[in-house]
This record gives C-alpha cells, sequence and structure tokens, in this order.
C-alpha cells in the first residue's frame, strides 16, 4: 500500500515508527505490537485508521487550509495555519494498535457487547460481566459508538482539535 501524506495519511511508516519509539518504552504494549507488525501492515493501519479520524469532516477546530485538498489537515485555526498537529497521528496509530489488540484478545461478540456499553449479561442462572475494571476505568476504555474511537485515545489525543461535542 502506497501512502501519500496529504491524499490518503497524515503520516509515513517512519515517521510513526518514530513517533511509537520515542513516546512508548520498549516494553509497553503499544511499542511491542507496533514494531512486530511488517511495514504494509502498519501502512494499512495508518491508512485505516486516518479514513476513521477524518471521517467526521465537521468537527475539528477551523476550516481546511485549502477548499480543494482531499483530507481535513492543514488547517487554518486561531493560531494560524496547522499541519496535521502530532497527537492526531498518534491517536492514528494508537487505535490501529488497540484495534489490533481487542481483536486479537476479544470474542467479537464480547468486545462488540462490551464496545456498546454492556457490562454484563444474564442468562438463567448464569451471569457474564465484561469489564474487570472499576467502572471509571471501564468507561473510557470502549469505542464512541457514532465515531468507532476509543474514548481514552479521543480524550487525550483528539479532544483539543475538535469543536465542543
Amino acid at each position: 500500500m502506497e501512502l501519500i501524506v496529504g491524499q490518503n495519511c497524515y503520516t509515513t511508516v517512519q515517521e510513526a515508527n518514530q513517533l511509537i519509539n520515542d513516546r512508548f518504552p520498549t516494553s509497553s504494549k503499544e511499542n511491542q505490537v507496533w514494531n512486530t507488525l511488517d511495514e504494509n501492515d502498519k501502512a494499512i493501519i495508518i491508512f485505516r485508521f486516518t479514513e476513521l479520524i477524518d471521517k467526521p469532516s465537521t468537527w475539528f477546530i477551523g476550516k481546511k487550509a485549502d477548499i480543494e485538498q482531499v483530507m481535513e489537515w492543514p488547517r487554518i485555526t486561531y493560531k494560524g495555519l496547522e499541519e496535521c498537529p502530532t497527537d492526531i497521528k498518534l491517536a492514528i496509530i494508537l487505535q490501529g494498535i488497540r484495534d489490533l489488540r481487542e481483536n486479537e484478545s476479544d470474542n467479537d461478540d464480547y468486545r462488540k457487547m462490551r464496545d456498546n456499553g454492556i457490562k454484563t449479561y444474564k442468562i438463567k442462572d448464569a451471569s457474564v460481566e465484561l469489564f474487570d475494571k472499576s467502572d471509571k476505568e471501564s468507561s473510557i476504555y470502549h469505542k464512541d459508538v457514532e465515531t468507532g474511537i476509543y474514548t481514552d485515545i479521543f480524550n487525550q489525543y483528539i479532544k483539543d482539535y475538535v469543536i465542543d461535542i
């Protein structure tokens, strides 16, 4: 897959490698998962999750720098012309890593229920709890139903760049 910054992505595989290696210890799950992927898989993640984060075109602060540009960044904001922030690039990468981890570690039906906020379910006398974490922690690890973005990733990396929603 060919990544073209400004056309179908905001970062290259090389820049993504540097972002992960600079910000996450080698022992972290994020670093371990990212560095086990080959270059093509990394490119697919960057492409796929750029589309996800770039899709809600009306949510970023400011306006496109050029009405003809394909993607949402660069933007003109109250700070002037801004290129895609590092936080947005990290959100794209981390969203992909999280999706890989979730898909590998969970039964798909359980993950879907958890992503939709279901904490427990009961069938006759059997009860299944889908969260091991406290309510406060578990509520930030689900995907937003409308955007498909994990709440904790949104809050840490994207929230400062969007219109209050």
